[in-house]
């Protein structure tokens, strides 16, 4: 798996603002070329340019799977219809959990969700993405998708994971992953990684080991 650097205008959580899956990198209309071109090259995913909501920050107000994408409510019909034009699925989940991004996590096998949604946001989950859904704290915190990145390869969650956290994120991706951070200690892995199953676009703060620990996890 190759690891690349990144910073949007020197901000080194670029996972505010970017999503990928294994064919797609979504990225804000404002992003610059030079971030939107290496991390394309790097994940090997086709770019898509758009805002939710008239916002920049992708990558917190989207979840997303090579099946679908989840959007919040707020999200204008011809966002949605953008992404629906690129082959997805979309659907929106309610205005208190509308940082989709911070309350999904998944990838094609799976998705593992805030544990405050109701069994209907669940099942626009499940419907919107093709797979099942495990609500579950993880660490301790119901934002599990702040926490973990998922791709088809591996996932990576907080160091505060704990074991049993840990057996519960396997099965509910379907992959083996592992415990990290980025940007120098942050444990809200999401904000900082952006990834597939080919590649890791991280911020620029990322240290050697951290981004050892991420190709470790998600390889």
């Amino acid at each position: 798996m190759k690891i690349v650097k990144a910073d949007f205008e020197k901000n080194p959580f670029v996972g505010l603002f970017l999503r990928a899956n294994d064919n797609l990198l979504l990225a804000p209309k404002n992003a610059p070329d030079k971030l939107v071109e290496a991390a394309s090259e790097a994940l090997g995913t086709e770019a898509v340019r758009m805002f939710v909501n008239q916002s920049h920050l992708i990558g917190l107000y989207t979840a997303m799977n090579s099946r679908g994408c989840l959007l919040p409510k707020t999200a204008e019909a011809e966002e949605m219809l953008l992404l629906k034009k690129a082959g997805l699925n979309v659907c929106t989940l309610p205005e208190n959990f509308a940082a989709v991004g911070n309350n999904v996590a998944a990838n094609d096998k799976g998705a593992v969700v805030n544990p405050a949604m109701g069994a209907k946001e669940r099942r626009i989950v499940a419907d919107c993405l093709g797979v099942e859904v495990v609500a579950r704290r993880i660490a301790g915190f119901s934002t599990v998708g702040a926490l973990t990145v998922a791709t088809n390869s591996g996932f990576l969650t907080c160091n505060e994971a704990g074991e049993e956290d840990l057996e519960v994120l396997e099965k509910g991706f379907g992959v083996k992953g592992g415990r990290g951070s980025s940007n120098m200690g942050t444990p809200f892995n999401s904000l900082g990684v952006v990834a597939n199953s080919r590649a890791a676009v991280v911020g620029e703060l990322t240290t050697g080991f951290e981004a050892g620990r991420i190709h470790e996890a998600l390889a």
